[in-house]
């Protein structure tokens, strides 16, 4: 048969009335730089009516440097921008929100690393300062498995007699799946688990990439501190501009093993402004790796981290909502 199509409408016309199923391979933009979690979620805040000056280009080209996988995504016109874009962030451990200026943000997790913006010591630091305990649940992973390249339309019959095995077999699954393990995980924590996670990954080799990262994610544990601090410190930072989520901090205390200093990010915010003091929650792995949970909230829940636990959902310096995004 033949087809014709309009790829400014998104458009395909047949050339005769099918005999069976119909479906198509479509890729959009030039070059997979338009296919990234950036650049996705880029487009679909524009579309949902957001000013493109209002979206934090240095958090997009941040997140397009440290999650460059090629994604892709289907829509049947029936999801809400909010769903979708929970999804991109979701398929890369990243987060979106917006701030108390209505500017865009998003990011990635990452160990503390660089010069920090600000270094916190004993003397202002108010109390009680306390480490958070661990989370009921928090049982690291010895193995990730990341299910990629999904058939948005899965066949297992009724297919054309010139499709190869290769093809039938591809379309005859939902999903492909890449594993990262590490079976020495196991031997340190003994309840250790196995997780998984659904992604918009389109390649094998990105999906087994982030497979690994996941591992590190979920396969060791973390310090969190909720760490109150006077108005006038969390805007002194040695960049001039007040805190903001994923800034690296220096903390310095003589309980917790903390005399020497050690790096955290600032993975929530919250301004309590009648008391003229900003209450940051600080994170930091105690080994070459993430806390299991918090990775895990970044990389299942997207923007709703920032809801749950990267900030309050009242935080003046943090608002998670947005008209145009629901």
């Amino acid at each position: 048969g033949t087809y014709d199509s309009c790829l400014a409408l998104g458009l395909i016309r047949l050339g005769s009335s099918p005999t069976g199923a119909v479906t198509v391979d479509a890729t959009q933009g030039t070059g997979s730089a338009a296919r990234t979690a950036g650049s996705i979620l880029t487009q679909l805040a524009v579309l949902a009516g957001v000013s493109a000056a209002d979206i934090s280009a240095a958090d997009v080209a941040m997140l397009d440097t440290l999650a460059p996988a090629t994604l892709g995504v289907w829509l049947s016109g029936s999801e809400t921008f909010a769903a979708v874009m929970d999804q991109v962030a979701g398929s890369v451990g990243a987060f979106y929100a917006f701030d108390a200026l209505g500017a865009l943000r998003m990011g990635q997790l990452a160990i503390p690393y660089g010069p920090p913006v600000l270094e916190l010591e004993e003397d202002v630091i108010f109390e009680p300062f306390e480490r958070r305990a661990v989370r009921e649940g928090d049982i690291p992973a010895w193995r990730y498995s990341v299910r990629h390249s999904r058939a948005w339309t899965v066949q297992t019959s009724d297919l054309a007699g010139a499709v190869t095995e290769q093809r039938k077999a591809l379309v005859s699954l939902e999903y492909r799946t890449e594993q990262a393990a590490d079976e020495s995980i196991k031997v340190q924590y003994l309840l250790a688990t196995e997780a998984a996670a659904d992604t918009l990954m389109t390649t094998s080799l990105e999906a087994a990439t982030e497979a690994a990262r996941r591992l590190d994610l979920f396969g060791a544990r973390a310090d969190l501190f909720d760490v109150s601090i006077p108005l006038s410190v969390f805007r002194a930072t040695l960049t001039g501009e007040p805190l903001r989520l994923l800034d690296v901090v220096d903390l310095f205390h003589p309980r917790f093993g903390l005399a020497a200093g050690r790096s955290f990010r600032v993975i929530g915010i919250n301004l309590e402004l009648g008391k003229s003091r900003a209450v940051l929650t600080l994170w930091s792995p105690k080994t070459p790796g993430y806390d299991a949970l918090t990775a895990y909230m970044l990389a299942t829940y997207g923007r709703y981290f920032a809801e749950t636990i990267l900030a309050d959902p009242l935080d003046l310096a943090v608002n998670v909502t947005h008209p145009a995004i629901v």
